[in-house]
């Protein structure tokens, strides 16, 4: 996992919000999406903001784009919102 990336969450009522914070590569896509799974319970709604992100690996970027059926086909509903998402590095 790139070693300033962290995922910040906090709980409204039936809402999740999760904010993406440094450089996002492959490991911490596998972190996202088990921090995903592990949180889908009781919520109605995930939102991922990724305005945080410095930069988005191509690496990263492919494990999302690979896995986001499966994580979307499930309940909650996740929304994925965040200027930063088209930029990428390398």
């Amino acid at each position: 996992m790139a070693q300033n990336f962290e995922i910040q969450k906090f709980r409204t009522s039936d809402m999740l919000h999760m904010e993406l914070v440094g450089d996002f590569d492959g490991s911490s896509a596998i972190e996202l999406i088990n921090t995903l799974n592990e949180n889908r319970i009781g919520v109605d709604t995930i939102c991922v903001n990724a305005c945080g992100l410095s930069k988005i690996y191509s690496f990263g970027r492919e494990i999302i784009q690979k896995n986001i059926a499966g994580i979307q086909a499930l309940e909650p509903y996740i929304l994925f919102i965040g200027g930063n998402l088209g930029q990428q590095t390398q």
